[in-house]
């Protein structure tokens, strides 16, 4: 089932890997071609190209950007080869994080790295309301609908949405977009590393960058550009191919499972399969799930629990019994139950999750096992007794009854005796021994008879 798992994933995560570069990479790269190949680009060095490239340009690169124009004509250029054009060749420079530009470029203006700033110069194109219409349904936190932003303003549904669209065209004008590329291009590094960042990072780690701006509305301001980002449980940051994949592989999971039955899988290999390598990815997942009840996470054994259908409260306490590994008093099991889930549910509901399991079988009072461990269903003890009794057609000795019960039951020779001397049912004609009343009954009756 592992296997499976692992090439599922592989399988339906098949997204689009191009979404990561700029959107004008395509024309530049088509402007590369028609300038360099007619050129002779046989035959020069890639620094050369690059150079020229850049002076025609005459504006900064990001070195994603770079590696891709570079490698399309170098198949077998890496990264590390280019790397070391940049630093090592006296023509380039670094003017911002990971933006190169020519030396020579004395008046180059860095790349602007006051978030806020950045921000500001842009709302200068909006009017007072378009600008608060944008922002209620792009940029804040507390997002609003097109219906209440027309119901504030007296407009309608149509009209807020020309608006937003205007808006979005303000934000990808060339002379700003490229400076939020500068943000999206920081975040994107950042998650190419880590997989998973915390949001209010945005304003402790990343403070520099982004200043005092609510994270939140960071990332919706870099999602207007480009949606590269999602924000999972508010709490964390993924790039948007890696929580597709998630959810995709999920989905596709739980409907691999056939109806009523649990997989279980190591937690450990399944943030393999979804590169999650960091106690951050490993508690936005766990957060990610605990909104399905299709899963169930035991922490004590480091086991996920998966089902096409809801887990149900018995379910778990079947979990818990497989868990603890022997029958034992429904008390135990419900204190168990406390430590995987974190509730503390009363006697009364933990008897009743495990009396509604198929699997789980009551084999003494007050004491539960399981189907699989080849537990039958508690049978009591003085109905055990009459069985017995039945069965050989004489009285017995209560020892003797005992002795083909006794894997039965897991109650004492005594407390037999005990039971059998307080019911009508029985009758002990001498001492130890053991028969029915309804035999002595018959007898009487055919006496009578007879005389």
């Amino acid at each position: 089932m592992s296997d499976n798992l692992a090439t599922s994933y592989n399988k339906y995560i098949s997204l689009d890997t191009e979404s990561l570069y700029h959107e004008e990479s395509l024309s530049r790269v088509i402007y590369n071609i028609q300038t360099y190949w007619a050129e002779g680009i046989k035959g020069k060095l890639p620094g050369d190209c690059l150079y020229t490239y850049m002076s025609n340009l005459k504006d900064g690169m990001h070195f994603s950007d770079i590696c891709a124009i570079l490698q399309m004509f170098w198949y077998d250029i890496t990264e590390e080869d280019i790397y070391s054009i940049l630093t090592t060749d006296k023509r380039f420079k670094q003017i911002g994080y990971n933006i190169w530009g020519l030396h020579e470029w004395k008046a180059y203006a860095e790349v602007q790295t006051d978030f806020q700033e950045t921000l500001r110069e842009v709302k200068t194109r909006f009017t007072d309301r378009n600008w608060t219409i944008f922002y209620m349904y792009k940029i804040s936190s507390k997002r609003y609908t097109y219906e209440e932003i027309g119901n504030m303003y007296g407009l309608t549904r149509e009209r807020v949405r020309q608006i937003t669209n205007q808006g979005v065209r303000k934000f990808k004008h060339v002379s700003y977009m490229r400076k939020f590329d500068y943000y999206r291009y920081f975040l994107l590094e950042k998650l190419d590393r880590q997989k998973i960042i915390l949001l209010e990072q945005l304003n402790t780690t990343y403070q520099n960058i982004f200043g005092n701006c609510n994270p939140t509305e960071v990332i919706n301001t870099l999602n207007t550009i480009k949606v590269d980002f999602i924000i999972v449980n508010d709490k964390y940051i993924l790039k948007k191919a890696h929580f597709q994949s998630i959810e995709i592989f999920l989905t596709k999971i739980k409907k691999s499972i056939p109806k009523g039955q649990i997989y279980e899988h190591p937690m450990s290999y399944i943030l393999k399969i979804l590169d999650i390598d960091t106690d951050i990815g490993k508690d936005m997942f766990l957060g990610l799930i605990d909104s399905s009840n299709k899963f169930f996470y035991n922490h004590i054994n480091g086991i996920l629990y998966m089902s096409s259908v809801n887990i149900t409260k018995a379910d778990i306490a079947y979990i818990v019994l497989r868990e603890i590994g022997e029958p034992i008093h429904y008390t135990c099991i419900g204190e168990k139950y406390g430590e995987l889930t974190g509730e503390h549910p009363s006697k009364r509901l933990v008897l009743s999750y495990l009396d509604r399991h198929d699997e789980i079988v009551r084999v003494f009072t007050g004491i539960y096992g399981l189907k699989e461990w080849g537990c039958e269903e508690h049978v009591g003890l003085l109905e055990l007794a009459t069985e017995v009794l039945e069965d050989e057609h004489q009285i017995m000795h209560y020892m003797d009854i005992y002795e083909k019960i006794k894997d039965r039951t897991m109650a004492k020779p005594s407390s037999l005796i005990s039971l059998i001397s307080n019911d009508d049912r029985f009758v002990i004609p001498c001492s130890g021994y053991v028969g029915l009343s309804k035999w002595i009954e018959v007898s009487e009756r055919e006496i009578l008879q007879e005389k």
